[in-house]
C-alpha cells in the first residue's frame, strides 16, 4: 500500500523527498515526518538533511499524493509540538519548544496564511500580535495560549499561562476594536512554583473548551456579559499534563497522561448545564512509565495519536507503542507517530517498525478468589496459530502486592496446547505468546491450580479431601 508523491514548491531551495509512503510511511528521525489532520486540510511535517522542519499540505490528485511545502518551522531542535488552527481559506500555525541554555528559554513562533501572495500555494507570514505557542480554531474564532511577552506592546502583561482569543471572523485580539475578543490569565487551579505554561488547547463537547498545563486544567465557555462578550471559566478537578504532546483527541473525547504518568479519557457531557465532562481514569501507569523511562541517543519523546475507530489511542516513544480503546490496552509493534482516518475509509500513517511480530498477551492480576498462596500446576489454552508459529506461556508472580513481579521463562506448549508451569504465589499474572502474529487467535485460556495454603480458608469444606487440582477459567 505505498505510491508516489509528487512534490511542488514555490521556494526553489527547499528540499523534500519525491517518494513519500503515506499510508505506511516510515519514521526515519522520531518523530518525524508526522501527519497533521484538521477540517479543511492534511499536512505533513518532515525534517530535512539542515535540521530544519517544513510543514506542508497533502493533496491527493488522480491517484497522487502531491506535498506541497508552505513553510520553513525552523531547527526541529527547537520544537517539541506543532498546532495548526484550520479555517479554510487560511490557517494559522503555532510552534512551541525549549532551547538548550542552562536556563531552558521557550521558542515559540507563530504564523499566517498569506490571503494576498500570488502563488497558488500562498506562503505563511510571521505573527507577532501577539506570537502564540498553542493555537485552536473554536467556532469561527483564533483561541491561543503560552504567550510571549513582548515589551512596550498590549499583550506585555500576559505570560505562558495566558490565553486570547479573536474577534469572531478575525484575527484581531484587541477588545477595544472588536468586542468579542479578549485574553485572560492565572487560571489553573495548582500551583507548581513557577508561571504555568498552556501546552494544549482543545473543544469540548458541546460548548466550550479545555485548556491544559502542568498546574492541571480549566473549561472555557463562552458567555455574554452586560459589556459584550468574555469566556467563562470552570477549573476542572486531578492533574495536568508535561507537554501536547500527552494529548489527543475530538471534540467528544480527549486522552491524557497526567503528571503521574496515568492515562486519563474526559468525555463530553450531553447535558450543557454540567460542562467540563466526564472523567474516566484507566491507568496503564506501569506500561507508560516504561515508555518515559527508555533513553536513547535519538529523540524518543511520547507522542499520543488519536483516531475515533474505537475510541483508539496511540502512546508511543519510538521504541514502543501502547494502543488504548474502549476494550482494554495492548502494544503493537509499529511505533506510530501519528495517524489519521480520510474519506476512503482507510487509516493513513507515520511510524516506525519494531522487528518484533510475535503476538502477547498479559492478564491482569489474579488471585483466584484466595488471599494465600495458590500453585499454578500448568496453562492450557485453545490458541489458533500458522502451522510454523510456536506458541508459549509464561506467569508473572509476586508473594503479596508490596512487591514486584518475576517472569518464569517461556515454555513451549504441547501439542495439545497445555505447558507445565510450577509457580507457588499469591497473585498472577499469565501470559501467552506466539511467535507470528499473523492469523493467530486465542479462544480460551485456562489454568490447573491448587490451593496448599488454606490460613485464608472460612466455612466447611467436604469435598477438600479429595481436592487434587482445580481447573479454573482465567
Amino acid at each position: 500500500m505505498a505510491f508516489d508523491a509528487i512534490v511542488e514548491s514555490s521556494t526553489p531551495t527547499l528540499k523534500l523527498p519525491t517518494a513519500v509512503r503515506t499510508t505506511n510511511a516510515d519514521v526515519t528521525t522520531w518523530p518525524w515526518p508526522r501527519l497533521f489532520q484538521t477540517k479543511y486540510h492534511l499536512f505533513c511535517a518532515t525534517r530535512q538533511a539542515s535540521g530544519n522542519l517544513y510543514l506542508s499540505e497533502v493533496l491527493f490528485e488522480n491517484g497522487r499524493t502531491i506535498l506541497t511545502a508552505v513553510l520553513d518551522l525552523g531547527a526541529e531542535a527547537l520544537i517539541e509540538t506543532i498546532d495548526i488552527a484550520d479555517f479554510g481559506l487560511y490557517y494559522v500555525v503555532s510552534t512551541y519548544g525549549l532551547t538548550a541554555d542552562a536556563v531552558p528559554v521557550p521558542s515559540i513562533k507563530t504564523y499566517v496564511k498569506n490571503l494576498s501572495a500570488a502563488s497558488k500555494f500562498q506562503s505563511l507570514d510571521a505573527f507577532t500580535t501577539p506570537a502564540m505557542g498553542v493555537v485552536c480554531n473554536y467556532q469561527g474564532q483564533l483561541i491561543g495560549g503560552n504567550i510571549v511577552n513582548v515589551a512596550a506592546s498590549k499583550w506585555s502583561d500576559l505570560n505562558s499561562d495566558a490565553v486570547v482569543w479573536s474577534g469572531v471572523g478575525n484575527l484581531d485580539f484587541d477588545p477595544s476594536y472588536d468586542f468579542t475578543a479578549g485574553f485572560m490569565s492565572g487560571q489553573f487551579p495548582y500551583s507548581v512554583g513557577k508561571v504555568p505554561t498552556v501546552f494544549k488547547i482543545m473543544p469540548l463537547h458541546p460548548r466550550g473548551l479545555v485548556i491544559y498545563s502542568e498546574a492541571g486544567k480549566f473549561y472555557m465557555t463562552p458567555e455574554r456579559t452586560e459589556t459584550g462578550f468574555a469566556y467563562g471559566v470552570r477549573r476542572l478537578s486531578d492533574l495536568g499534563i508535561t507537554s501536547g504532546n500527552h494529548v489527543a483527541g475530538d471534540e467528544f473525547v480527549h486522552g491524557f497522561i497526567d503528571l503521574h504518568r496515568d492515562f486519563w479519557i474526559l468525555e463530553s457531557q450531553k447535558q450543557e448545564s454540567t460542562p467540563g465532562g466526564n472523567y474516566k481514569k484507566l491507568g496503564y501507569r506501569d506500561y507508560i512509565q516504561e515508555l518515559f523511562d527508555y533513553t536513547s541517543s535519538e529523540d524518543h519523546r511520547v507522542i499520543v495519536s488519536y483516531i475515533p475507530m474505537n475510541r483508539r489511542f496511540y502512546i508511543s516513544n519510538g521504541n514502543r507503542c501502547l494502543i488504548i480503546n474502549e476494550f482494554g490496552a495492548c502494544h503493537v509493534f509499529q511505533s506510530v507517530s501519528s495517524i489519521v482516518k480520510l474519506t476512503d475509509g482507510k487509516l493513513y500513517g507515520t511510524f516506525k517498525n519494531n522487528p518484533d511480530t510475535s503476538a502477547l498477551i498479559i492478564t491482569d492480576e489474579l488471585d483466584f478468589g484466595s488471599r494465600g498462596f495458590k500453585t499454578i500446576e500448568s496453562i492450557v489454552g485453545g490458541v489458533d496459530k500458522p502451522k510454523d508459529a510456536i506458541a508459549q506461556y509464561t506467569v508473572d508472580w509476586r508473594q503479596s502486592r508490596a512487591d514486584n513481579f518475576s517472569r518464569l521463562p517461556w515454555r513451549n506448549t504441547s501439542p495439545r496446547g497445555e505447558a507445565r508451569i510450577g509457580v507457588t504465589a499469591g497473585g498472577f499474572r499469565l501470559g501467552v505468546r506466539v511467535s507470528n502474529y499473523v492469523d493467530a487467535e486465542v479462544e480460551w485460556l485456562a489454568v490447573n491450580i491448587k490451593f496448599p495454603d488454606n490460613r485464608f480458608k472460612r466455612g466447611p469444606s467436604l469435598a477438600e479431601a479429595n481436592l487434587v487440582s482445580t481447573r479454573n477459567e482465567a
